[in-house]
Parts: structure tokens; sequence; C-alpha cells
């Protein structure tokens, strides 16, 4: 789990970087549990206090900080895919345009 934390935390430096700043709060809370989980892991502490320690982290902070980076990497795609069709869009209008104009000139290009 913690090598899976930690490729999701580099995961997010790869990404553009106002995509990095709208996510800069989750990856520093990646960056807190990765070092508290470290530290359970490597403490002299009995397995189940270990185990129990790790599973109140997990449930506490891990999960809210991956169900936050999904929601707003869905709401980036949104506007991703919003901005995509309005391009779509435009270009299909300037097509028909050229087409109208072409016809009403008397030419086809």
């Amino acid at each position: 789990m913690l090598a899976e934390l930690k490729r999701v935390q580099t995961g997010t430096y790869q990404l553009p970087s106002q995509v990095q700043s709208s996510l800069k709060d989750v990856s520093d809370g990646l960056t807190g549990s990765i070092h508290e989980l470290s530290g359970i892991l490597s403490s002299n502490a009995p397995l189940n206090e270990k185990a129990g320690k790790i599973k109140d982290t997990v449930q506490q902070k891990v999960q809210p900080l991956l169900d936050a980076a999904t929601s707003r990497v869905q709401e980036i795609l949104k506007v991703i895919s919003s901005r995509g069709q309005e391009a779509k869009e435009k270009a299909e209008e300037k097509v028909e345009e050229k087409t109208q104009n072409g016809s009403a000139n008397g030419h086809t290009e």
C-alpha cells in the first residue's frame, strides 16, 4: 500500500503545472500520510497495534485524500471535455461559414 501511495504521489508530479497546483493539498496530504505510515511500519510496536494504527490512518487520512483527488480529477476532466467540445463546435461553424460563402460566391473550395 505504501508503494502505491508513493506511485500516486509521483504521478501527481508528472502532471501539468496547473493540475499540480489544483492537487497541491492532496499531494501534501499524501506526503504526510506516507511519512506517518512509514513511521508506523518502522516502529517497535506490536504487530496488532501497528495494524490498528495503519487501519485508522488509512480510514481517517488516506481514503479522504484519495476521494478528494478523484473528485478533483473528475472536475478537471469535465472542464477539458467542455473546452474540447467548444473548440470542435467553433471549428465546425468556420467550416460551415466557408462552405456557405464559397457557394454564395459561386466558388467551391
